[in-house]
């Protein structure tokens, strides 16, 4: 039998400790025996005594025996604890016999000294038998119940009723002790071997956990791959080598990941991150080195070898992402974008090698015409151009290079202008940049809050010229999912209105409800406290998310901006779902803003149909704040006269 250590410890700590308990008990028995009873019960108790005795010392006998083996290297097993317990369970015996036979003809005194002993023996065993839970257990039920149950149901006099009780209500609370003590000295037995443990094999010990700790701190929990940091340590030994070997950098990013775990859940995300990181791991591509980046995106170095090329593994890639996922029942389906560096052609710096990678993937997902973009010369002059324009709008806002125009919106029915749309102007090196180009190169470069704060900021500057054309004129500002979450993003907002002196029914934020699918929850709180404030909100866009009407249901905003996709042609099925939009509005209680409106044609259609206001060349074309009291009602230009009477 394998020897048990744990066991044998707290066999040694019964047997060890019963040595107090067999002196006390022995000499509780002589004086109960030979002091405290009468000539006429002497002679019994002594019977009693001397086979109480033999009891005591067949348990001294033992444990002596147990101490001189254990000093030869004995190690305790069930045997020694039975013979404990065999021990213990007479002494229990005796105790009751003694209490439950005298009992009858005892005085008060005496049944008051036993009823104390046998309770003192009850209360000491908790401590002196924790090493054994049955021991623990059964030696003060049977010293205490027996008695207490005499003393209870069949008392010589009615007090000792209440004795009866109370030894049993104290048998019971021993039990719950005697539980709490056994477990806690089981725990401290196994601290002290974990502790001997560790001190024995403390160098083996410290370099395993060393060893479990550093693997630990190089791979991703969630999918098993390496780390970012653990990967770009592994290119660079690869690079700093005297002859090092040319490379594949495959920069992975999955493909609307995003609604996958809005839909189903962030648990099922991980479990899609970490059934794809292992498809992809199993790969049969020779030395492969794979990287969970972050969030949804993967990296996978790959030695040039003579029977892999890019085209090849690229179709290993997507074939094992986009085989179909199972997961909670539910079927997945998902593919990639792909870009593609090779070391040492593009670059002999990882840490570029790696960007070039990543900005080749983001022009493959914005293509999505091919499987993948291996970095070439023109994406490097894009590249080259992105990096200068970052680097320049850094300067701008640093510098205040930075402009705002305003776009007018004009009321269908009078023409006047109610709201203007603030947007975001850069003159950089005599040239205008577009927001397309500068704001998606601000968004990837973590500079788009400071952007929103200073728009933000400026509009509500510029706000008193707006206020002088028309008091209740209204500012309409695009905002970010990234400005909205932004701890405290209301009270900032509501801080900068008093510091302009600009009433917050005069200030408007507009956004996209696309832009807050990822932070829903959270995005509509902030626009609920932003409304209760007093500041109107827009959603932008409308009708171009599938989950439009859906949004509407969970949030009232005060004005909609119809996508110009519905507006350009105005054919029957735009006609039915503008009806539709329009009868929405008048039911909650929101205004309908149609933009993109460029011909006389459109206005007439949508102003009949009853949309509230219209935005886009036709009534104005963007205006510095001060020529827009010049342009204070529709049409605001030559060309939109001229539109307007062509049109009539």
């Amino acid at each position: 039998m394998t020897a048990n250590p744990l066991m044998h410890d707290k066999i040694d700590l019964l047997y060890k400790r019963s040595f107090s308990g067999l002196l006390t008990s022995g000499i509780a028995a002589f004086v109960l025996a030979l002091y405290l009873s009468p000539p006429s019960d002497k002679q019994i108790k002594i019977t009693w005594l001397v086979l109480f005795s033999s009891v005591l010392m067949y348990r001294f006998i033992s444990a002596t025996a147990w101490v001189r083996k254990t000093k030869t290297g004995h190690v305790g097993g069930l045997k020694d604890l039975y013979q404990f317990r065999l021990g213990v369970i007479l002494s229990g015996v005796f105790w009751a016999l003694y209490c439950v036979y005298f009992y009858p003809i005892s005085t008060e005194f005496q049944v008051t000294a036993s009823v104390m002993i046998v309770s003192a023996f009850a209360g000491g065993s908790t401590v002196l038998l924790s090493g054994d839970r049955f021991s623990a257990f059964i030696y003060p039920f049977s010293v205490l119940v027996p008695y207490s149950c005499i003393l209870l149901f069949m008392p010589l006099v009615p007090e000792h009723q209440t004795l009866g009780i109370l030894g049993l209500c104290f048998a019971a609370t021993l039990k719950l002790v005697g539980y709490q003590t056994v477990k806690h000295t089981t725990k401290s037995i196994k601290l002290f071997h974990e502790h001997d443990h560790l001190l024995a094999h403390m160098n083996t010990e410290v370099a395993k956990r060393i060893e479990q700790v550093k693997h630990l701190s190089q791979i991703d929990p969630l999918t098993g791959m390496l780390n970012r940091q653990a990967f770009l340590s592994k290119c660079r030994q690869r690079v700093d080598t005297h002859n090092p070997q040319s490379f594949y950098l495959f920069f992975i990013d999955l493909d609307k990941f995003k609604p996958i775990n809005d839909s189903h859940g962030h648990h099922v995300g991980d479990q899609l991150l970490n059934m794809i990181a292992q498809r992809l791991m199993n790969l049969n591509v020779d030395n492969a080195v794979f990287c969970r980046w972050g969030g949804d995106e993967f990296l996978i170095m790959v030695p040039k070898q003579k029977n892999e090329d890019i085209t090849t593994i690229v179709a290993k890639i997507n074939h094992v992402i986009e085989e179909d996922f199972v997961i909670d029942n539910h079927r997945l389906t998902a593919a990639c974008s792909i870009g593609v560096t090779c070391y040492p052609e593009h670059s002999q710096n990882i840490d570029e090698l790696i960007t070039l990678a990543d900005f080749s993937m983001y022009h493959n997902k914005v293509q999505d015409q091919t499987s993948h973009i291996v970095f070439n010369q023109s994406l490097g002059l894009k590249f080259k151009r992105n990096s200068t324009l970052c680097n320049g709008l850094k300067q701008a806002l640093y510098n205040k290079q930075l402009y705002i125009d305003y776009q007018p919106i004009a009321d269908s029915q009078t023409g006047q202008f109610k709201v203007c749309e603030v947007l975001l102007r850069w003159q950089y090196q005599d040239e205008l940049i577009s927001p397309n180009e500068f704001i998606p190169i601000a968004e990837k470069n973590g500079l788009i809050n400071k952007l929103g704060d200073w728009v933000l900021e400026e509009s509500l500057k510029l706000e008193k010229v707006l206020l002088n054309i028309d008091p209740d004129m209204v500012t309409s500002v695009n905002i970010s999912l990234n400005q909205l979450m932004v701890p405290n993003f209301c009270q900032k907002v509501l801080n900068l209105c008093q510091q302009y002196d600009v009433p917050p029914s005069n200030m408007q934020l507009e956004f996209s409800e696309t832009a807050v699918t990822n932070k829903r929850f959270d995005a509509l709180l902030v626009l609920k406290n932003l409304q209760e404030a007093g500041i109107k909100i827009a959603i932008d866009d409308f009708g171009k998310s599938s989950s439009s009407l859906a949004f509407l249901h969970e949030f009232t905003p005060d004005m909609v901006k119809i996508d110009r996709h519905f507006i350009k042609d105005l054919d029957t099925k735009s006609m039915h779902i503008l009806e539709a939009i329009i009868l929405l509005s008048s039911r909650m209680n929101f205004k309908v803003i149609a933009e993109g409106v460029e011909r006389d044609s459109q206005k007439n259609r949508l102003t009949d149909l009853g949309v509230h206001y219209l935005q886009g060349y036709l009534v104005s074309e963007a205006l510095p704040a001060k020529k827009l009291h010049e342009a204070s009602q529709f049409p605001p230009t030559e060309q939109a006269k001229n539109l307007s009477m062509t049109g009539s």
